[in-house]
């Protein structure tokens, strides 16, 4: 996965909230987004916590009327979607993985259901989007 130019890349973060704006840029994939807590510097989901909450506070087609409190984001393809994901709720010093549980295959999006063998291509590297490092002191300004 592709963030901001960078494969995989990896962000350190205070304990507060961050707002981050989503763009599906996959031309086939659908998105199926969450967010999970590992120990520092862990890149797989084996002790993981979560799914955990976040906010969504607007779409493509702008802000939200009301935020909604979700812990699963299906994002379609060429969608943008506006999150607050608030570090505060992280024990500090841990490590936060932004997550694709949606399947490799062309729109093979299969949510609440599992994924069929071919869904899910060898070696699979398309599960993991980005990770967040709570390792910054709070800013008080």
């Amino acid at each position: 996965m592709l963030v901001n130019g960078v494969i995989w890349p990896k962000m350190a973060v205070e304990p507060r909230n961050y707002r981050l704006r989503l763009l599906n840029g996959c031309d086939s994939r659908f998105l199926v987004t969450q967010f999970f807590e590992v120990p520092p510097g862990a890149e797989d989901f084996t002790t993981a916590t979560g799914p955990l909450a976040f906010t969504v506070v607007g779409s493509d087609q702008g802000l939200a009327s009301a935020p909604s409190i979700v812990d699963t984001l299906v994002m379609e393809t060429g969608s943008r979607y506006d999150v607050v994901f608030d570090f505060k709720t992280v024990t500090p010093g841990s490590r936060v993985i932004m997550k694709n549980i949606g399947g490799d295959t062309p729109f093979g999006f299969s949510y609440g259901a599992d994924l069929e063998p071919g869904d899910v291509f060898p070696n699979r590297q398309t599960d993991r989007i980005m990770a967040f490092d709570v390792t910054l002191p709070l800013d008080g300004a």
